[in-house]
């Protein structure tokens, strides 16, 4: 269940100041989801788990007219099973961050590979 802040504005001589009467999550945006397996050939382990959008990245579906589905996905850390959210329950800013991690892969690949080839040169 996400946490909600609420704030007092208080104003001072030079600004204002900001009251806060109810921590809330440092993390940003959480999730309950239970590891199912869902849209990945099932098979969960059934644990209960709270996802962060860390925790979300983006898998692709592409049938043979070419045409591209994407889903939000998390890995299960007892399982290792990949288990699909439903785009509804995730906000556009978190859905927005792992798609563009997946739009900048093939460019971080290119950079592991450049970095291994350049230490392997200094040694």
């Amino acid at each position: 269940m996400p946490l909600v802040r609420l704030f007092i504005l208080t104003r001072f001589k030079g600004g204002i100041t900001m009251k806060i009467l109810q921590e809330g999550n440092p993390n940003g945006w959480e999730i309950e989801q239970e590891c199912t397996g869902k849209g990945n050939g099932n098979g969960g382990c059934k644990a209960r788990l709270l996802v962060s959008g860390n925790d979300i990245f983006v898998t692709t579906h592409t049938d043979f007219a070419g045409d591209t589905d994407y889903y939000y996905t998390f890995k299960c850390p007892c399982c290792g099973v990949w288990t699909d959210i439903p785009e509804k329950d995730i906000p556009i800013s978190v859905r927005s961050i792992a798609m563009d991690k997946y739009r900048n892969r093939d460019a971080r690949t290119m950079q592991i590979y450049l970095d291994s080839i350049e230490k392997r040169n200094n040694l």
